[in-house]
């Protein structure tokens, strides 16, 4: 959220960057769901959606997120900007030696069709 003001702006405009509720109904699963940063792979994304994370054990996790991709709209958080689905698998296969495994989707200009 902006902390300062701008004049030039209406009180209804306002930047949201990020707003996450985290759960961790287990010790080792966690979910995250609502405006938050996606940061799997090489890409890095706003997304309202859900990011849930299983941890095996120490040394492997799989990261399950699925939601709508967003840039940082003034004002207008309606608008259609298709979906961003995916899945991450990080093992540690040797105490100096990590390896993951990062697959997503994206799809622009998401309809109900789409899933007819």
């Amino acid at each position: 959220m902006r902390f300062f003001r701008d004049l030039s702006l209406s009180e209804d405009d306002y930047d949201l960057y990020q707003a996450v509720l985290h759960i961790r109904p287990f010790e080792k699963w966690g979910i995250d769901f609502g405006r938050q940063f996606v940061n799997e792979g090489f890409s890095v994304e706003t997304v309202d959606g859900l990011r849930t994370t299983l941890s095996f054990d120490t040394l492997t996790a799989l990261t399950l997120y699925s939601g709508v991709p967003r840039s940082v709209e003034t004002g207008d958080f309606s608008r259609d900007d298709g979906l961003l689905t995916g899945l991450s698998l990080n093992a540690e296969i040797h105490p100096k030696l990590q390896t993951a495994l990062h697959l997503n989707w994206r799809k622009n200009d998401l309809n109900q069709r789409d899933f007819v």
